[in-house]
């Protein structure tokens, strides 16, 4: 199998997982793990084609989510809510393993512009980011 037919399956892959995420983030308000384990799962045949770029990614996912664990608490203490779940937080960690280190800057300005219009059109005090990460995702892999 060439790397092209590979990466093509791999992002219909990341899109079949992230469609019910993402349905079920609205419903329940819950991201289920298996999820987030199966993404981490789906990227692993990357590490043979692109191994340098793959550690990248990883190095990436694990400063990005670090920072966003932080950022999270802090805003959830400063506004009295919860902002981010650590549902979220494993669904963004292992879906970067999917980018490259480019591909996943652009990632994170679109669920940043999407996250914020979800919250400004949403109110309540939980909102639910999934679709957001599914829209950031499917930017990034066709951008």
């Amino acid at each position: 199998m060439n790397i092209e037919k590979y990466l093509f399956w791999e992002i219909v892959m990341v899109l079949m997982l992230l469609i019910p995420a993402a349905r079920e983030d609205v419903r329940r308000r819950r991201l289920p793990p298996l999820i987030s384990w199966l993404l981490a799962l789906a990227s692993l045949p990357r590490v043979l084609w692109t191994p340098r770029a793959w550690l990248m990614s990883l190095g990436l996912a694990f400063f990005c989510s670090l920072l966003l664990l932080f950022l999270a608490w802090g805003l959830g203490n400063l506004l009295k809510g919860r902002v981010l779940g650590g549902g979220d937080i494993k669904l963004l960690f292992c879906l970067q393993l999917h980018f490259s280190p480019r591909r996943c800057l652009l990632f994170w300005v679109l669920f940043a512009l999407l996250a914020l219009a979800t919250a400004l059109a949403d109110r309540r005090r939980e909102i639910p980011l999934g679709p957001a990460i599914l829209g950031a995702a499917l930017g990034a892999f066709l951008f």
